[in-house]
């Protein structure tokens, strides 16, 4: 059976299925077409919301000066000498990319390479240090898929085991429980004071050592519970869980924020008002990044404050000494997180200075 076509020639039923399959075939790729340009159209925006988050002002002033002051004290540059590691260096490469030049997976490197210590931003002359968009930088990879090597199986690590190090629960709580205030007291007496410590979960002051001092150096958090019971400040032991901080830093949002509410919830469970840090890193993130995660800003204090709080007429009050002989000379070593981040300078060396050392 035949049928005329437009030009009066016979078609067969065979030529018409032939001819319909081929505008079946116009139709898929017309439509496939459609389907590669509207995802060209949105990989485009997202190219367009990373340019946006990247501050090409803050670049424009860093090569407005050109001084490499911070190269000079950046940790990175003088380990590995190489201008790449440099704020300076890392402004162009974000330059290279917005030029086209790069891809979004060649910025990996630069945004790992960094130790986020905060020193270019201190010594920057214009405002224009890499580290006010490394963090950004980091949670964009981590949106798009990018990561280094390692990352995403420490912060499943870290969320299985709720720290990185995977201790039990205040463990450290065992020896410190036996004598709190260092001094030599009767079996009963013993027993009395630990139990005291083990019931005392809720109160108004959280002591927080942090799960990396708890890890290498337990000793430091059973003698700033010491110190706090000489002060007469019964504060609570705090969950030795981490705070989220190298979650945060590698540039996981998500995972981070989970742990500050984890966090957050104990602090309610245990009616904690105030809080007493000893690691430079914890509370770093408790005092300028838990804001912004939890919406709730704490009243985060290191040890050394208080101690510098307690000094009177430049001297501790009976209790509180030190072993080294007076007049003995010490070099401090500010911790980044401690003085660059939380801005606690002047309080570390006031202590030094109140047990008699040379700093």
């Amino acid at each position: 059976m035949s049928e005329l076509d437009g030009t009066g020639v016979s078609k067969t039923q065979a030529d018409i299925k032939d001819q319909e399959k081929d505008m079946d075939k116009e139709a898929k790729r017309i439509q496939i077409d459609k389907e590669k340009e509207n995802q060209k159209t949105q990989a485009d925006g997202e190219e367009i919301k990373w340019r946006i988050l990247i501050d090409e002002e803050s670049i424009r002033r860093c090569f407005s000066s050109e001084c490499s002051t911070c190269r000079e004290n950046c940790p990175a540059y003088r380990s590995f000498h190489l201008d790449s590691y440099s704020s300076r260096g890392k402004n162009r490469i974000l330059k290279a990319y917005l030029g086209g030049q790069i891809t979004k997976g060649d910025l990996l490197e630069l945004a790992y390479t960094c130790t986020m210590c905060g020193q270019c931003k201190e010594v920057c002359l214009t405002d224009g240090a890499f580290f006010n968009q490394v963090h950004d930088l980091r949670e964009q990879l981590h949106s798009h898929g990018i990561h280094m090597k390692g990352h995403k199986e420490m912060v499943q690590y870290i969320r299985s085991k709720g720290t990185p190090y995977g201790f039990k629960q205040l463990e450290w709580l065992k020896e410190i429980g036996k004598d709190p205030s260092g001094e030599k007291v009767s079996p009963k007496q013993q027993s009395i004071k630990l139990r005291s410590i083990k019931e005392r979960v809720i109160g108004k002051v959280g002591y927080f050592p942090g799960c990396t001092i708890l890890a290498n150096h337990p000793e430091l958090a059973m003698k700033t519970m010491r110190l706090l019971h000489i002060l007469g400040i019964d504060a609570v032991p705090l969950t030795e869980y981490c705070c989220g901080s190298p979650v945060h830093s590698a540039g996981f949002p998500e995972d981070a924020k989970a742990m500050a509410q984890q966090f957050m919830e104990e602090l309610k469970e245990k009616k904690i008002q105030r809080i007493i840090t000893s690691c430079a890193g914890c509370t770093a993130m408790l005092l300028t990044d838990y804001p912004e995660l939890t919406g709730s800003k704490l009243k985060v204090e290191h040890i050394t404050e208080v101690l510098a709080g307690k000094i009177k007429n430049g001297r501790f009050p009976d209790g509180i000494s030190c072993e080294l002989p007076e007049g003995t000379k010490v070099c401090y070593h500010d911790p980044c997180d401690l003085a660059l981040r939380s801005d606690i300078i002047d309080e570390p060396r006031k202590v030094l200075k109140a047990l008699g050392l040379h700093v």
